[in-house]
């Protein structure tokens, strides 16, 4: 029996289908919410378009490599409610689990991203993790 996973508000809808036939049936599984988010806060580099040069042409195809990552969410930081922001840039990551992870930031493509983070952006990136709540 195939099974398909659909995106859906930050989750996944996993459904179960007929192998066979006109009239595939579907029925659902399971409805699986990312858990776990890490998320790289970077101050303002002291050359931008330097900067945004190797996180998109470098970093992100990097990122996008670890394995069962979710999803990547960017955020350009363009200005706070009062005053200017000290922030130029916001990545989160989802996976499904803490275990997930850790396991892909140990992996091979996950110490090359580290790797890379480092040579690039190692005085201006924070990174945190924390739990997903609705």
């Amino acid at each position: 029996m195939p099974h398909l996973a659909f995106p859906f508000s930050r989750g996944y809808i996993f459904c179960a289908g007929a192998a066979s036939g006109p009239a595939k049936k579907l029925s659902l599984i399971q409805f699986i919410r990312p858990m776990i988010k890490l998320t790289a806060l970077f101050r303002k580099p002291s050359d931008t378009a330097e900067f945004d040069k190797h996180y998109d042409s470098i970093h992100t195809p990097l990122v996008k490599k670890y394995p069962g990552l979710r999803k990547l969410e960017l955020t350009r930081i363009t200005g706070a409610p009062i005053g200017d922001t000290k922030f130029y840039l916001m990545a989160e990551m989802y996976w499904d689990t803490k275990t997930a992870m850790d396991s892909a930031l140990g992996s091979t493509e996950g110490k090359a991203v580290a790797r890379d983070l480092m040579s690039f952006a190692a005085d201006i990136v924070t990174i945190f993790f924390g739990e997903v709540k609705s």
